[in-house]
């Protein structure tokens, strides 16, 4: 499936599940998704960036996300971003973990929630690179 098929694919499944829920003012800006991309770190993630400016530029004002790994797995590029459009008036609205940046608790969630996100990420990461170590050695063993 091409790129532009899964966005199509996403943007459908918004429109049929999401959208209809949600507050019938809400008009859909734009999908951001970086594919295949790592949400350990922000610098490289183009579509991503390219929401933080729009935000900035006053072009959306909530941002729908999934859950919060989807949105960053470090914490503090995930409280930086999320305290930067907070004093913007923007919105982010994590899914799984029902969680409304511009209410009073968000934040406190966010910083628990996002430091297991991190977390995890980094033992995925570790427990791959010790497979892969793993294997080198019994190759040269062999």
């Amino acid at each position: 499936m091409s790129v532009q098929d899964q966005k199509e694919n996403i943007r459908s499944n918004i429109t049929a599940t999401i959208l209809p829920h949600s507050n019938s003012e809400w008009e859909m800006a734009d999908i951001y998704a970086d594919e295949g991309i790592t949400g350990t770190n922000t610098k490289n993630r183009a579509n991503f960036n390219r929401m933080i400016q729009d935000a900035r530029n006053g072009k959306i004002d909530l941002i729908l996300v999934k859950s919060i790994s989807r949105f960053a797995r470090n914490t503090l590029d995930l409280l930086k971003y999320v305290r930067e459009l907070k004093s913007l008036g923007v919105a982010v609205l994590f899914e799984r973990e029902n969680i409304n940046t511009l209410d009073t608790t968000g934040e406190v969630l966010l910083t628990i929630l996002s430091s297991l996100a991190q977390d995890e990420s980094r033992n995925i990461s570790e427990n791959s690179s010790g497979e892969y170590c793993e294997d080198s050695k019994r190759q040269s063993i062999l």
